[in-house]
C-alpha cells in the first residue's frame, strides 16, 4: 500500500498529462478559442480530485512544526538518485534556455536560465549536506524563486489572452512548484509542518506532469521534469518515514537520524 501511495502522484500526473495532451488537440480550435467538449470538464475534475485526495490524506498527519530530520529520512542511508536527476535536469534545462535566449535582448529568460542552473547546483549541494547530517534550508530556496519568476512571466504572457483554459494548468503547475519547494525549505529553517508538506509536494508533482503538454520548448519540459523528479525524491523520503509523536522522542529521533547519516 505504501508503494502505491508513493507512486500515486506519478500515475495521476502521467494520466493527467495524457488527458491534457488530448484536450489541447481536440478542444482548442485553430483560432485559439475553446470548443465545448467533455475533456475540459474532465481535466478540471481530475486536478480537483487529485488535490482533494492528497489534502484528505495529509490532514491525518501531525500539524506541528518540525525540523527537516523529523520529516525526512534517507532510505537505507542511500542517496536519492531522483534528487540527483532533478538537480542535473535543472542545470541542463537552464543551460539550454540560456543558449536559446543569449543575444535575444530579453533579460527575464536569461535570469530564469541562471536560476535554473543555480537551482540544480544548490539541490546537489543540499544532497551532499543532507548526507553529512545537516539540512540548510537556504539551499532549497532557488527553486522557489525560479517557480515564482516563471509564474510571473506566464501571467505577463497571457495577460490579454481571452481563454483561461489555455494556460491555467501551466499557472497552477508553477504555483504548485513554488509552494512545494517552499514547504520543503521551511523544514530546513525549523518551520516545517507535515500536513501542508504532504499535500503540496504530491499535488505539485501531479500539476508538473499535467503541464508537460503546455510547455512551449524543450527547456520548459526539462524544468517541469526536474521539479517533478526533485519533489518525488522528497516525497519518497518523507512518505516512508513517520516523525515521532512527542517532543522528547522528536529530539531523540533527530539525534539518531543525524548519527545514522554521519555513519
Amino acid at each position: 500500500m505504501k508503494k502505491i501511495m508513493l507512486l500515486l502522484p506519478l500515475l495521476l500526473g502521467a494520466a493527467g498529462g495524457m488527458l491534457r495532451f488530448f484536450q489541447r488537440r481536440t478542444v482548442f480550435g485553430p483560432d485559439g478559442l475553446v470548443r465545448p467538449h467533455p475533456l475540459s470538464l474532465l481535466m478540471l475534475l481530475w486536478l480537483a480530485a487529485a488535490a482533494l485526495f492528497f489534502l484528505l490524506t495529509a490532514w491525518q498527519k501531525q500539524g506541528k512544526q518540525l525540523t527537516f530530520f523529523h520529516s525526512f529520512a534517507l532510505p537505507e542511508g542511500q542517496p536519492p538518485f531522483d534528487l540527483v536527476c532533478g538537480g542535473l535536469l535543472f542545470v541542463v534545462s537552464g543551460a539550454m534556455l540560456l543558449v536559446e535566449n543569449v543575444g535575444g535582448g530579453e533579460l527575464v529568460p536569461l535570469i530564469a536560465a541562471a536560476l535554473s542552473v543555480f537551482s540544480g547546483l544548490t539541490l546537489l549541494l543540499f544532497l551532499r549536506a543532507w548526507r553529512g547530517g545537516t539540512a540548510p534550508g537556504a539551499l532549497l530556496l532557488p527553486p522557489v524563486l525560479l517557480a515564482l519568476l516563471l509564474l510571473l512571466t506566464t501571467y505577463q504572457r497571457y495577460a490579454s489572452h481571452p481563454v483561461t483554459e489555455a494556460y491555467y494548468v501551466e499557472v497552477l503547475s508553477q504555483a504548485g512548484m513554488a509552494c512545494a519547494f517552499h514547504q520543503v525549505a521551511a523544514h530546513g529553517f525549523w518551520q516545517g509542518r507535515r500536513r501542508p508538506l504532504l499535500w503540496c509536494v504530491p499535488t505539485a508533482m501531479v500539476l508538473a506532469l499535467c503541464a508537460l503538454p503546455d510547455a512551449a520548448s524543450l527547456p520548459q519540459v526539462g524544468i517541469l521534469l526536474a521539479a517533478a523528479a526533485s519533489l518525488f525524491a522528497f516525497w519518497r523520503c518523507c512518505g516512508t518515514y513517520e516523525p515521532p509523536e512527542t517532543e522528547e522522542d522528536g529530539a531523540a529521533g533527530d539525534e539518531d537520524t543525524v548519527q545514522q547519516e554521519e555513519a
